[in-house]
């Protein structure tokens, strides 16, 4: 295996979250390796994605709490440069990405920009270049997807998420279609600016694959700080106006009819493999998803594949454990990818994250469980901070008190999920994650103490939720 390694050449197509990590982790286990990329490295996540918006969302955090700061004894004049906002989240892009580039040259990653094509089972046509390699890694990444709305290709104030990211004017207004993670995490900016924000989803709740418990939970969070969101909300048309555009449609019990001066279609991403054309090859395709094995590799022998282009968990800290485990792999690993590991998190103002069974699937599956919830407005650090609408829940297997799953609504939930992932994926007990000492006064408490209500033990708990 080490001699293999010292001969194996690695081409990975896509330098983003998924490329990037798996051409590093080759890197590291010797192979030579090719990246190619025909945009910018970093891929949707660092340039359009992830990183621009949480920078979006600190300056509207900062500004928001400004808001709040009288109550805590300071006096500010409150006011916003929305220009400035703009190069903040210009200037972090450009850091990180940067970083990226300086990995790729550290780990003597040979990098070609330009678009890759299949001509045979592992040769690519890159800018006019034939390339060949043992082993070819996936990472095409995915682009928005489109809804079928009569009027939008017509509209002329629609943006997808890239361009609401980098709006050069601040609108008076936004409609966004669609309340799933990157929707809601824009809607949240907005509105803690000021913009008059309205969210319409097709379907009966928000983030439809988390504990519908905690999704209602986050609505009602975020209708307290201006962002009216409707569920079961078919649009039926849209039309310009001389400001902006109409909305038109339906929701179950009125009509739809509104105005905005900005349409964000936010209606999920599809993989992005077009160019790829792999009719010439022996890779397989299931619903314009490549598939994969568990060990991430192809129908084609040799070819993995990772990150959005799979179609299997379209986050970016999920494209990076793929990029890492599709490269081992490559380099002679027996390495598998479990999807059920894979957390779920929504920076909305309060963080919402999850991992493993909601109820709604553990009852779906005829799981029998108990839960343990503890509400946020009993944790000191979170009071300190001023948040007071969430909650932690645990779902528990009712005959073996395994962890089942972890639901958190509360400040830096996306960190606290770590702890709840990596106790799943060691199918820790119960009795295992409350008799841990949690710092005090953090946070993570909720989550401790969310162990001991399944039990009836909650030390700060005023009353059981049921």
């Amino acid at each position: 295996m080490e001699q293999n390694r010292k001969t194996t050449s690695v081409i990975v197509v896509g330098g983003g979250p998924a490329g990037y990590s798996a051409a590093i982790r080759a890197a590291q286990l010797g192979a030579d390796v090719t990246l190619i990329e025909r945009e910018e490295l970093g891929g949707t996540c660092l340039n359009r994605g992830c990183i621009p918006t949480k920078a979006l969302q600190r300056s509207a955090n900062a500004y928001r709490q400004a808001g709040e700061w009288e109550a805590l004894g300071i006096n500010v004049k409150r006011s916003f440069d929305w220009a400035q906002v703009q190069q903040y989240r210009a200037a972090v892009v450009k850091k990180l990405t940067d970083g990226v580039k300086s990995l790729i040259a550290l780990n003597r990653i040979r990098l070609i920009q330009g678009e890759a094509a299949f001509v045979g089972l592992k040769c690519l046509l890159v800018n006019g270049q034939e390339l060949s390699a043992d082993r070819i890694i996936l990472a095409a990444g995915s682009r928005n997807a489109a809804p079928d709305i009569p009027g939008l290709s017509e509209c002329r104030v629609r943006l997808d998420s890239t361009q609401c990211l980098a709006l050069p004017e601040f609108p008076g207004s936004l409609c966004v279609i669609g309340g799933g993670v990157v929707g809601l995490e824009l809607a949240s900016v907005y509105a803690a600016f000021g913009a008059a924000v309205t969210v319409l989803e097709s379907r009966d709740e928000i983030l439809p694959a988390v504990d519908r418990e905690l999704t209602m939970r986050l609505r009602g969070y975020l209708k307290k700080r201006g962002v009216d969101i409707r569920c079961s909300a078919q649009v039926e048309k849209l039309e310009n106006t001389d400001t902006g555009a109409r909305i038109t449609g339906h929701c179950p019990e009125e009509a739809l009819d509104l105005t905005a001066d900005r349409i964000l279609v936010c209606t999920g991403r599809v993989p992005d493999l077009g160019s790829l054309q792999l009719d010439k090859t022996d890779v397989r395709t299931e619903q314009g998803a490549v598939y994969t094995d568990d060990r991430l590799e192809s129908s084609c022998s040799g070819v993995y594949a990772a990150g959005d282009c799979t179609g299997r968990r379209m986050y970016a800290h999920a494209a990076i454990a793929m990029g890492v485990t599709a490269a081992e792999n490559a380099m002679g690993g027996d390495r598998k990818f479990r999807d059920e590991m894979v957390p779920v998190c929504c920076f909305a103002g309060m963080e919402l994250a999850s991992v493993g069974y909601s109820e709604e699937q553990a009852k779906a599956e005829g799981i029998a469980y108990k839960t343990g919830r503890f509400e946020i407005i009993a944790n000191g650090r979170s009071v300190v901070e001023g948040y007071t609408d969430g909650i932690v829940k645990i779902l528990v297997g009712d005959k073996y008190g395994e962890i089942l799953g972890v639901q958190i609504l509360a400040p830096n939930a996306a960190e606290l999920i770590g702890e709840a992932t990596l106790a799943l994926g060691l199918e820790a007990s119960l009795d295992e994650l409350a008799e841990t000492i949690h710092c005090h006064p953090t946070v993570s408490e909720a989550l401790w103490e969310a162990s001991l209500a399944a039990e009836g033990k909650a030390i700060h708990q005023f009353a059981k939720r049921r």
